[in-house]
């Protein structure tokens, strides 16, 4: 998962350490498996929460155009 924040674009996988941010106006991009396309998500902001499973917290979101 790659989300926007202040600071600029950062990655998480599974197994990172636990993670609380505040995120940005931007995208959320998500990739299931290694080698597959990411999947596109637009956000007005909100937070991500990362420890054994990873969650986005925001008022709404949408798949990009194409999604």
């Amino acid at each position: 998962v790659v989300v926007e924040q202040a600071s600029g674009q950062e990655g998480y996988m599974a197994g990172h350490s636990p993670a609380l941010k505040r995120l940005e106006k931007g995208e959320v991009k998500i990739r299931e498996a290694e080698g597959k396309e990411p999947r596109i998500v637009q956000i007005p902001g909100g937070h991500i929460h990362v420890g054994k499973t990873m969650a986005v917290y925001t008022r709404y979101a949408g798949w990009k155009a194409g999604e």
